[in-house]
């Protein structure tokens, strides 16, 4: 439901319009009404509204004054629609200054209100598929850069989870519309990780996740091979924990599901964040022999079969990721036979043939591509940053390369990771504008390539040490 405030201080105007139009029937919540400007501030911070009605004339704050002070409580995405009894330019002017969406003359004529709340919900209708599509590329980005870049891993970064959200993992695909047709959930993002994807679902309240978690997760514990984390709360910190718990619960469900021959260890070592780094800077330098002596010295370590089973599943999850895809025949030959693995000679057939056959394909696709790849990406980002939908995954694929990859060669030869480097130009351009522009900060948020001018308000308060209204009036 989306939620409206209505604010008219005659009382049987405010009673006309809680009647006017079946607001149950356009899916929208009257949660207060109010009878003068500062009630009706009070009731934006406490219930932020998709759509304030109000009066502009009205008693203690009248009606611009309290659409400014609206706009600086951050909610720049109310939709504010002006009734009066005045046909006043210089109102008119001033709301249309401050991002009303109508103004509207009383008597209000109720076809003329419904046409224009119509228009409203297709506004806000347009600007939640902006946000989610802004929080999937922000979401991807914070995967490829933090948790799959074993060189980012912990760095610090902006709180991008509004709403608290879980993680599963699986080696199956699960149609994303299984996701997308469940009420629970209010946005469900895919992510492929080499042989297996990492879905990121959201919940608006723990109430909603409970009802998932009770009513349809067993259907896809079932049904699919896969892990899940517990519900995570809104530290973008605890999201590296959450994705070791959902991969630790694959494995899991991996040794009950395949192998009678594989006992569930409590304390199973996983493959080590420094034997990851030192892997992956084989790799990249392209020597080959000394990447797979290091494997077996690995798996070497380990004598008993359980233990080893589950390293070499790491290995393989762990290599995969740095391929743009990995071949179908290949992933249903590692699926199969580790399904059918019984002993140590089963652990190096699969070593020798599809383990190894990974780093062959990884080091013949990393040694295809040039040196200065990463100053040519510079180049593409210095020439499209102000688009919004421009991201880690879309840059990675414009130049066919994996983004973990990406992410990777971009630290290493530039110094930073590639969203700092985005976010870096953004921000400089924001400074520019805000000295140089009238526009309001929205508009700006915009025209240096935010969706969200929430989002933008923080990165740009944590980059500068001030929000964008303090950095233009105290510079200005």
């Amino acid at each position: 439901m989306y939620k409206m405030i209505i604010a008219e201080d005659e009382q049987w105007i405010r009673k006309s319009l809680i009647r006017i139009l079946p607001w149950k029937d356009f899916h929208i919540e009257v949660v207060g009404t109010a009878t003068n400007g500062q009630q009706t501030l009070d009731m934006v911070v406490e219930h932020e509204p998709d759509i304030l009605l109000t009066d502009i004339k009205m008693p203690r704050l009248n009606g611009i004054e309290l659409i400014k002070k609206v706009r600086e409580t951050s909610r720049d995405n109310t939709k504010i629609i002006i009734i009066t009894g005045y046909n006043d330019y210089e109102y008119m002017k001033n709301a249309i200054l401050l991002n009303v969406e109508d103004y509207l003359l009383k008597p209000i004529d109720a076809g003329e209100l419904e046409e224009t709340i119509v228009s409203v919900l297709e506004a806000i209708k347009q600007e939640t598929k902006k946000e989610e599509d802004h929080l999937r590329l922000a979401v991807g980005n914070f995967i490829y850069e933090n948790v799959l870049n074993p060189f980012e891993q912990g760095t610090d970064s902006i709180d991008i989870f509004p709403k608290p959200f879980m993680l599963m993992y699986s080696i199956d695909e699960i149609p994303i519309e299984e996701f997308h047709n469940n009420s629970s959930i209010e946005y469900a993002f895919s992510y492929t990780i080499g042989s297996a994807v990492l879905y990121v679902l959201f919940f608006e309240c723990t109430e909603e996740y409970e009802c998932f978690h009770d009513t349809n997760l067993p259907h896809f514990i079932k049904n699919y091979t896969v892990g899940h984390s517990e519900l995570v709360t809104l530290n973008v910190y605890n999201f590296q924990l959450s994705f070791n718990q959902v991969y630790a619960d694959l494995l899991q469900n991996l040794k009950n599901n395949f192998s009678n021959h594989v006992s569930v260890e409590e304390d199973t070592p996983p493959l080590t964040e420094i034997e990851e780094k030192h892997l992956t800077k084989l790799l990249s330098n392209g020597e080959n022999a000394k990447t797979k002596k290091y494997i077996e010295d690995i798996l070497g370590q380990q004598e008993d079969f359980s233990l080893k089973w589950t390293l070499s599943f790491q290995l393989f999850t762990m290599l995969s990721k740095y391929l743009n895809n990995v071949n179908s025949e290949v992933q249903q030959k590692f699926i199969f036979a580790f399904k059918s693995s019984n002993n140590q000679e089963d652990l190096k057939l699969i070593l020798d043939d599809i383990i190894f056959e990974l780093v062959d394909l990884i080091i013949e696709e990393w040694n295809k591509k040039p040196g200065d790849i990463a100053f040519e990406v510079v180049d593409y980002i210095d020439s499209n940053f102000t688009d919004p939908s421009l991201s880690l995954g879309i840059t990675a694929e414009k130049f066919n390369l994996l983004p973990s990859y990406l992410s990777y060669t971009f630290k290493k030869e530039i110094g930073v990771n590639f969203v700092t480097y985005i976010t870096s130009k953004r921000i400089d351009l924001a400074k520019k504008f805000l000295l140089t522009d009238s526009d309001p900060i929205y508009k700006i948020s915009e025209k240096v390539g935010f969706y969200d001018v929430k989002y933008f308000n923080r990165v740009f308060k944590k980059t500068t040490g001030h929000t964008p209204k303090q950095y233009r009036n105290r510079i200005s």
